[in-house]
């Protein structure tokens, strides 16, 4: 991940550099903001990455503690859909029944 990273923030940084040089012809004045820009933006990546991991890694913990495969749908599958029920007046009247 981080051979990726890496290269494409140093791109990302330069393709910066140079349109701020091609549209206003000022280069030192907007290198801080561009770096303090990439340094924000490599933050959500990181935390993104991480997040990814954790919950990665905590599915991984939980087959291998349970021994199941279907960890996600877990919850899913331990509630019942209820049926439904007709309450009608009519004790002959069912609507299920074509008629």
């Amino acid at each position: 991940m981080l051979n990726v990273a890496i290269p494409g923030a140093i791109v990302l940084l330069l393709t910066r550099e140079a349109y701020d040089l091609a549209a206003s012809g000022e280069l030192a004045q907007r290198r801080a903001l561009n770096v303090r820009w990439m340094l924000t933006w490599i933050g959500y990546f990181t935390a993104a990455a991480a997040a990814f991991l954790a919950l990665s890694y905590h599915r991984q913990l939980q087959v291998a503690l349970t021994g199941r495969t279907d960890v996600r749908n877990t919850e899913m599958n331990s509630v019942s859909i209820p049926t439904a029920v007709y309450e009608v007046a009519d004790l002959d009247c069912d609507p299920r029944r074509p008629n």
